[in-house]
């Protein structure tokens, strides 16, 4: 069946098709586990319902074996190509970025993971890092506050489709229940130092280059603004993300900027 379905987007964790004229199906690669799929089915539905713009998770199912979603299909493009592309300048996407993501901020978590036993257990496995600074970046995080907000745990442009008239957060698997300024914390770290995927033209990388620190500036101020943080309470957030994000798939560079900066916030 999957064979015979229109691919739309390729990503690490699953294929998204068309599934019919107002559907798309993510399916899951092949050993995701089921309680992933469930997790961000619910996280999808409670924040749906709560009036957050993500497209509706209609139905839940298995196709040879492997996990999916069947989401209400929106017509547009992701907010990193409508940039790319020149139909939003950074100002524009850093500020609708900073609203859909402070909205997101204010809503109480289902039950779904923690995010705090999450970044713990991936500095615990970060590679590059000695055990000495492994449990400086653990004691830094254990005084950092608590908190029980919905957060996305990935969110940038890449995970933001745009259409005619508003846009809409995707990519719900990695939500987690934690404190906001985290969440903002790994958007700017993702802003700050995100690679592009390798196959992506010398020139757009190029342009992405330019235009990242114009978006990383306008997310930050309207996001500041709209959530009630101030900047040091994202920051000190910075350092345990950056940690975290190195058990992910990077590319050397990415990686050995994030532990140089790691290393010297550590200092």
């Amino acid at each position: 069946m999957v064979l015979s379905l229109p691919v739309i987007a390729y990503g690490q964790t699953a294929e998204v098709y068309a599934y019919g004229d107002a559907r798309v199906l993510k399916l899951f690669r092949e050993g995701i586990p089921s309680a992933l799929a469930e997790d961000e089915y619910r996280i999808c539905e409670c924040v749906h319902e709560a009036g957050i713009a993500t497209p509706e998770a209609v139905a839940r199912i298995e196709i040879e074996g492997r996990q999916g979603i069947v989401f209400q299909r929106i017509a547009g493009r992701s907010m990193l190509q409508a940039i790319m592309h020149g139909a939003l300048s950074a100002d524009e996407a850093g500020a609708q970025m900073a609203a859909l993501h402070a909205g997101v901020h204010r809503l109480d978590a289902p039950a779904i993971p923690s995010q705090r036993g999450i970044l713990a257990g991936r500095i615990r496995e970060a590679p590059l890092l000695t055990e000495q600074e492994k449990r400086a970046i653990a004691e830094r995080m254990a005084r950092l506050p608590e908190d029980a907000k919905l957060c996305h745990g990935d969110f940038h442009p890449d995970n933001v489709l745009v259409s005619d008239s508003r846009a809409w957060i995707i990519d719900w698997m990695t939500g987690t229940s934690g404190h906001p300024a985290a969440d903002a914390a790994r958007t700017m770290l993702l802003l700050r130092f995100g690679s592009m995927p390798p196959e992506t033209p010398a020139d757009v990388v190029a342009l992405i280059n330019r235009m990242r620190q114009r978006l990383l500036d306008a997310y930050t101020g309207h996001y500041l603004r709209q959530s009630g943080l101030n900047r040091a309470d994202i920051e000190e957030w910075f350092v345990p993300l950056a940690a975290a994000r190195l058990v992910e798939w990077l590319p050397d560079e990415e990686k050995r900027e994030l532990v140089r900066f790691v290393r010297d916030s550590l200092a």
